[in-house]
């Protein structure tokens, strides 16, 4: 039996906005998380796309950030220099390459005597290209 029918009766349309609402919010939940890995998936084809391409560029190249330290490089950079590709982690600085590639015989010069060189060659805004012969 009821207490108050009235009482009970204007609660019911609430209940239902609520039921409703949460509904709503599940549904677009579930929307946007299959758009979200949708999105990620095809982020990770353009991406892998993207990486094949730069890893089949046949010159050696690669990027440094301001700290020296290595933010991408292609497969024919570690190739040229007779590295193996934990010597050419993301991460890695400049005087550690140096210092591999002085060990192994690719680095033309000292070590220190290289990363000044560098040094030089990468300052002012200019962009500038330098090739070094290898024995």
């Amino acid at each position: 039996m009821l207490r108050n029918p009235v009482e009970q009766v204007d609660k019911l349309p609430e209940q239902n906005n609520h039921a409703a609402l949460s509904k709503l919010a599940m549904v677009s939940h579930e929307i946007f998380e299959r758009d979200r890995q949708a999105t990620i998936a095809m982020l990770k084809a353009q991406a892998l796309r993207y990486e094949v391409a730069f890893d089949r560029i046949a010159q050696g190249v690669c990027f440094f950030d301001s700290e020296q330290r290595l933010i991408l490089s292609n497969r024919r950079y570690a190739e040229i220099y007779r590295l193996q590709p934990a010597d050419v982690c993301p991460g890695t600085t400049l005087r550690e390459i140096a210092e591999r590639r002085f060990t192994i015989g690719t680095c033309p010069m000292a070590t220190n005597d290289y990363l000044s060189w560098c040094a030089n060659i990468n300052s002012g805004s200019e962009p500038k290209t330098w090739t070094a012969e290898l024995a």
